[in-house]
């Protein structure tokens, strides 16, 4: 037993020297953290890279997995695909096409984690879009089950976590008309046909002017944004989606660019009577 406290401890220390992710120890049965409330322990909030501190923390008899805490600390988030559920499993062979190559390992039971580079705004859910498809965000943690002996599926850098997929688990509220007196008052259809209109334009763009077109396109989007309420990232879901330059960080510079220029010079659509 001994042998096995030393042999994690040093595999803790080595994950938190290499990546900078904080660690701290969890039960091998509940996967909680093995430091219980009644004994000093803060949960994830232990989570920590210094080796001292890890070795003090590993010191514990039910000290059987690594836990890494996700969010703005560690700089990761984590897609939580769990195989028992038949949705999941739908929803991901639908979308893994549309992600990036990044770390990703398989699961005691079966599923994957697919590590993301973080992004301020990703937290923690469940269940959604679908039952199976959870995410481990700013406020969590996962376990590294790797370093438990299951196989890394792809050894590649996390990569930067894409906006829309938070348009797809966090999906906008329903768009609500805020026109200002200066503007004129839209109906939703207008402005869902000014929407239209802009994802057309992103998807039709040919070869070698898809970045003229998305920036036109968002340009168009951010002109009616505050009228029609959708957030950012819905935003660049739908060009992201229509272009297929899911994961181009240029893309996405380009889209947020466009809405913010677009929000300050709000498109001029005549009224309707």
């Amino acid at each position: 037993m001994r042998q096995q406290n030393d042999d994690l401890t040093q595999m803790a220390i080595n994950l938190a020297a290499n990546n900078g992710w904080p660690v701290f120890p969890c039960e091998a049965e509940t996967k909680r953290p093995a430091w219980a409330k009644h004994e000093g322990g803060h949960g994830f909030y232990d989570a920590s890279t210094d080796p001292a501190k890890i070795t003090r923390l590993f010191d514990h008899p039910r000290a059987s997995l690594i836990g890494i805490r996700t969010g703005e600390l560690s700089g990761i988030s984590v897609l939580d695909i769990d195989v028992k559920h038949p949705e999941a499993c739908a929803w991901w062979q639908k979308y893994e096409r549309h992600l990036a190559k990044t770390r990703t390992y398989r699961t005691r039971g079966g599923g994957l984690h697919v590590y993301f580079q973080h992004r301020h705004g990703v937290k923690n859910s469940e269940g959604r879009p679908v039952i199976g498809i959870d995410v481990r965000g700013e406020g969590g943690y996962i376990l590294h089950w790797f370093a438990a002996g299951f196989e890394c599926l792809d050894h590649s850098p996390p990569a930067p976590w894409p906006i829309w997929l938070s348009a797809l688990i966090w999906p906008p509220p329903k768009p609500i008309s805020m026109a200002p007196a200066n503007h004129g008052t839209l109906s939703m259809e207008a402005l869902e046909r000014v929407r239209q209109a802009a994802v057309r334009k992103a998807a039709d763009a040919r070869e070698g002017e898809r970045h003229h077109s998305i920036r036109d396109a968002a340009l168009m989007l951010g002109g009616i944004q505050e009228r029609a309420g959708f957030s950012d990232a819905a935003a660049a879901a739908w060009l992201l989606d229509a272009t297929g330059l899911r994961g181009e960080r240029k893309a996405e510079s380009t889209i947020m660019w466009g809405l913010e220029q677009g929000r300050a010079k709000p498109l001029d659509i005549p009224q309707e009577r």
